[in-house]
């Protein structure tokens, strides 16, 4: 969002102008005190000023601020910086070239958003995209981690990337998306949904993939979760 709100900025803030100027009078005194479109009944607030408050680091973004703020508003190795008039800039720094954005931007949020047992946030996060039925059925050898991180490196970044996804339970499936209309299992089980917890046994699937890599489909439920 730091990175869009950046390179639309103009648009935004044009846009925010127009709002503003269709809404006059029209507003509780607090949101027109403080120049915001006003949430409207409804519990977030309104898309566009989220977009702005990652722009300045304000609202939620208001944390990596305060990361600034403790840093002198300079993050070393990046070119995020915040002005003596409290906006945030976007520039060179170290006086070589400016990074891209998003690079900067993530390792800001990795000051932040980051995890001291990771093994442990990821068997959690596990956990909740297979269900509590099933992850309460299967049991992780204790050195599951340490041989993941052997194999990671072998294998190609694509590769890797799906597999984080699917323990995040990132695939975007019509019920995941929440979708009007949700598909059946894409691979032909016609009693099964659209859904990453039925593809984790989907027969047809397995099939695929083993026939790819040239080794039998797992027979076994809890082979097909650490195959």
């Amino acid at each position: 969002m730091f990175r869009f709100s950046h390179s639309e900025e103009t648009f935004l803030r044009e846009l925010h102008g127009i709002a503003l100027q269709r809404l006059g009078d029209h507003t509780d005194v607090q949101s027109y005190t403080q120049n915001r479109i006003p949430a409207g009944g409804v519990d977030e607030p309104p898309l566009l000023e989220n977009l702005l408050s990652a722009l300045s680091l304000r609202g939620d973004f208001q944390p990596y601020r305060n990361i600034l703020e403790t840093r002198g508003g300079v993050l070393e190795d990046t070119g995020i910086g915040i002005c003596p008039s409290g906006e945030v800039t976007i520039c060179a720094h170290g006086g070589g070239p400016l990074k891209s954005i998003q690079s900067d931007a993530y390792t800001l949020f990795s000051k932040l958003e980051c995890s001291f047992d990771f093994s442990a946030s990821l068997i959690q996060k596990i956990c909740i995209t297979l269900g509590e039925t099933l992850s309460c059925q299967l049991r992780a050898e204790p050195d599951w981690y340490p041989k993941l991180l052997k194999v990671l490196p072998r294998t190609k970044q694509q590769a890797s990337v799906a597999l984080f996804k699917t323990f995040i339970g990132g695939w975007t499936t019509t019920h995941r998306m929440h979708e009007p209309s949700k598909l059946k299992c894409l691979f032909g089980c016609f009693d099964a949904t659209d859904d990453l917890p039925h593809y984790l046994f989907c027969t047809p699937l397995w099939m695929i993939a083993a026939g790819a890599v040239g080794a039998p489909p797992p027979l076994l439920r809890s082979k097909s979760v650490c195959a």
